[in-house]
């Protein structure tokens, strides 16, 4: 009986592994699920970086601190929409975006981010979604020179999105640069260490190895007698 318990739980075990896998985190073109679950960010607020290569923004009610970071130097205009764009005018190939809390505020991340694009012309872009904890999601899509390149990315199961990359010059890609980067919109803020914090699932891999061994001694007992 003992054996056939052994066995049991091996199988169970090795069956359960995939649905134990990260949740996934997905991005789509448009603004998925509508903007009211989400908050504007705002540049040019008191004590925040309008010029260099990085700049900040600020969500208009919970007042999380955003960090957006290029290659080039960048600049947040005062007039016109809440836009980031590159200094000089010739646009720009890489932007990070990533909390950049204040003090005070416990933010490791966000589970939905809106976003629109202003590419030079036709091109791609590789959008990078890293995860807290580890992992990432990486995806390419096309970019329209007149504008209107909306995207939505979506983290479930409890995940949080720490870092949002963005690269159109990768040799992959059909390069194409940003004009600007505009109407971002984050909502989902959590922390690490609040209550039910977000918990790296466990690895496939090592399941499926313990299952293994599992179903090995349940046959090693079953020879013995």
């Amino acid at each position: 009986m003992r054996r056939i318990s052994i066995i049991a739980c091996a199988i169970l075990t090795v069956v359960a592994a995939p649905s134990l896998t990260r949740a996934a985190v997905i991005l789509q073109p448009g603004l998925v699920g509508g903007s009211g679950d989400v908050e504007n960010v705002l540049f040019n607020g008191s004590g925040l970086i309008s010029t260099g290569n990085t700049v900040q923004g600020v969500t208009n009610t919970s007042g999380v601190v955003l960090a957006f970071t290029g290659t080039e130097i960048l600049t947040t205009p005062a007039t016109g929409q809440a836009r980031v764009l590159d200094a000089a005018g010739d646009g720009y190939s890489s932007l990070t975006v990533q909390i950049n809390p204040l003090p005070a505020q416990e933010v490791d991340g966000f589970s939905k981010v809106q976003f629109n694009l202003n590419a030079v012309r036709d091109g791609q872009a590789r959008i990078t979604l890293d995860v807290f904890g580890g992992g990432s999601f990486e995806f390419t899509v096309g970019l329209s020179r007149n504008g209107n390149n909306f995207f939505t990315a979506l983290a479930s199961g409890g995940d949080l999105i720490e870092a949002l990359r963005i690269d159109t010059a990768a040799p992959s890609l059909s390069a194409t640069l940003l004009q600007d980067s505009r109407q971002w919109r984050l909502g989902g803020f959590a922390s690490a260490s609040s209550p039910n914090p977000p918990q790296p699932a466990p690895e496939p891999s090592i399941l499926w190895i313990l299952g293994a061994g599992l179903i090995l001694l349940g046959l090693m007992s079953r020879k013995r007698i």
